[in-house]
């Protein structure tokens, strides 16, 4: 072949390989195709499960609504999120909590929960045998008599399965004095997608996790503690492999939440982060594939 025309032909097909990279960024910039390989889209047609991440300031409380009608809650903010945690309940048309998970017996988790167990019928409760003295936890008790609620204690491997979504117990595996470390920790799987509910969990009970071999990775991770540094080692954050992250935190809090070194370990993994201090109640929508992430503020 003519070495002149074998260098015009090379420089053909850079040119058109150039042009087709241009194209395929051009693309994925306006969202036409995806290079990145993400679940987030902009639309979610027929959700298998919502998950709202609620903004109760410092404290934490989940609702989860499935497809088949299923409403789970996970914790229960404070005492002084009642008003406000049943009104979003009712807002989203909850009737009946079908599942109440109380990851532990802190204020800032189980502080509605007898409120809610008297607006709301309240079919099965997830907790542990871990107590407190605080006026909170007596309340909760006294109404779970009133009621006659069933209590199942939180044991790992545990599972809920409701339609196309099953809810696994991972944690606690050990006793420890540490409350957080007996935080029950969660994992909710909806097809190819799944989200992690950690409580409190930390350092210890993420070790436990990580020898347990048990599966963590999750799509959508709730992070432990607020965003503390005690919580979310690099080792489990590895594990989870977290492709969005939530942290639920109070506005100016005196805690400091998150810790900036809990924030570089969720970058240095990739997780677009979410925080309800910031960005309000978060919304979480999936059809078992794909999911859709909408913010209470922008």
């Amino acid at each position: 072949m003519n070495s002149a025309r074998g260098t015009n032909i090379k420089k053909a097909v850079v040119s058109v390989a150039a042009i087709i990279a241009v194209v395929f960024f051009a693309l994925n910039r306006i969202g036409i195709i995806d290079l990145t390989g993400s679940r987030e889209t902009d639309v979610i047609n027929d959700a298998v499960a919502v998950v709202n991440f609620i903004d109760v300031g410092q404290g934490d409380c989940e609702l989860i609504s499935l497809a088949d009608g299923t409403d789970i809650l996970i914790d229960a903010g404070n005492y002084s999120n009642r008003s406000e945690i049943c009104s979003f309940l009712k807002t989203n048309n909850v009737d009946a909590i079908d599942l109440l998970v109380l990851t532990h017996p802190h204020t800032d988790h189980i502080g509605s929960a007898s409120e809610i167990i008297k607006n709301f019928s309240v079919e099965r409760i997830v907790m542990t045998d871990e107590e407190s003295n605080s006026a909170s936890y007596e309340y909760l008790l006294d109404s779970i008599i009133s009621y006659d609620i069933p209590v199942d204690k939180a044991r790992p491997n545990a599972e809920y399965s409701f339609g196309d979504c099953k809810l696994t117990i991972l944690a606690p595996l050990a006793e420890n004095n540490d409350l957080n470390e007996c935080s029950i920790v969660c994992r909710l799987e909806c097809g190819e997608v799944s989200f992690l509910f950690t409580g409190d969990a930390g350092n210890d009970s993420e070790q436990e996790m990580l020898q347990s071999g048990r599966i963590l990775t999750s799509t959508v991770l709730k992070v432990g503690h607020h965003g503390s540094s005690t919580s979310s080692t690099k080792d489990f954050i590895a594990a989870v492999q977290p492709e969005f992250a939530v942290i639920s935190c109070g506005s100016n809090n005196s805690y400091g939440h998150p810790h900036d070194n809990t924030l570089k370990r969720l970058d240095d993994v990739g997780a677009k982060v979410y925080r309800t201090d910031i960005n309000g109640t978060v919304t979480v929508s999936t059809d078992g594939k794909n999911i859709h992430v909408s913010t209470e503020k922008k």
